[in-house]
């Protein structure tokens, strides 16, 4: 299945799947002769969700744009029961002008959309930087954005790694990652913290909304899943903790690309200097750069820098602290 190596700058390589589609005959051919095998069966999604995706990638998948067409083998097909009440629905959204400002208007209008049905809205938001242990502040930022629009609760992952929670005095809440769960590569591996993760439930009455959580962790070599004790850094960090510790969050965060790009660049990074770093840091060619949004390590290393003035050791949160600094050991 080549969308399974659809991440060319974590060094995949997409035509080594399209090669062999191209030149093997379908499974089943007389040995010793190889063959190609669809994992087109998706046995996780609604039928109705993966209608929607077929749609969408029937409409812009082509040879011409992403190296093969999708069509048999390549369109998913529902591995579960395709009579189950629940269909599922899939929603796209074709925004005019892919910024910051376009994505935020649409975000507003379907939160008040949602409010105006519905008692709660949860926002899942696939967002925030690879690796961090705490939002940057941008990130932070955008997600009280949303429950200041008329959202409750902002549940978010991306970052492959355990991140703090902040509860609000209005009831309203921010999970801001709940680290990994079973996306563990070699990538992840050179990563402190990417076997751990947190399964979240949320529980609603007419009149509040309260969670419990429960800590996870990969067992690699065993390729298995066990319950852990929760996480350090899964703790409440309201407002006045977070401005002592974000600086040595974003510190951590500085230290965890670096890490990155050793393993993704080596020849690159290798024992670099100061100005090879910061050709990379100052630029826009980090993966997912959006200026003052995500990815923006010109606004993310000055912040960092605070660290060095020390406020962060006035926190009272010891568990967050020492999970952090745990990340900046050599």
């Amino acid at each position: 299945d080549v969308k399974q190596s659809i991440y060319r700058f974590r060094l995949a390589d997409p035509g080594i799947f399209v090669d062999k589609q191209q030149r093997w005959q379908t499974h089943p051919q007389p040995a010793p002769l190889p063959s190609t095998l669809a994992l087109d069966a998706n046995f996780r999604s609604a039928p109705g969700v993966i209608a929607g995706i077929n749609y969408l990638f029937e409409t812009f998948f082509s040879r011409g744009l992403g190296g093969v067409d999708y069509g048999d083998g390549q369109r998913l097909v529902v591995g579960g029961d395709k009579d189950a009440a629940y269909q599922g629905m899939c929603e796209i959204d074709v925004i005019d002008g892919a910024d910051v400002d376009g994505d935020a208007a649409v975000i507003a209008r379907r939160i008040a959309e949602i409010k105006a049905k519905c008692r709660w809205c949860i926002v899942v938001s696939h967002g925030g930087e690879e690796f961090a242990p705490m939002p940057n502040p941008y990130t932070r930022e955008r997600y009280c954005k949303f429950l200041e629009l008329g959202a409750d609760v902002v549940v978010a992952h991306h970052p492959h790694v355990p991140e703090n929670y902040e509860l609000f005095d209005n009831g309203k809440a921010i999970f801001y990652s709940l680290g990994n769960f079973i996306f563990d590569t070699d990538y992840q591996r050179a990563h402190l913290y990417t076997d751990v993760g947190i399964l979240l439930k949320l529980i609603f009455t007419e009149e509040k909304m309260d969670f419990e959580a429960m800590g996870i962790q990969i067992v690699r070599g065993e390729e298995r899943i066990d319950a852990a004790p929760l996480p350090g850094i899964f703790e409440n960090v309201p407002a006045e903790e977070y401005e002592l510790l974000a600086p040595l969050g974003a510190k951590a965060f500085v230290r965890e690309e670096q890490r990155k790009m050793l393993y993704l660049e080596p020849k690159r990074f290798t024992n670099a200097p100061d100005e090879v770093w910061n050709s990379y840091f100052f630029s826009t060619e980090p993966d997912g750069y959006f200026e003052g949004a995500h990815m923006d390590l010109s606004v993310v290393v000055p912040f960092s820098q605070k660290a060095e003035e020390g406020r962060w050791k006035q926190s009272r949160l010891e568990g967050v602290k020492a999970h952090i600094l745990r990340l900046l050991e050599d």
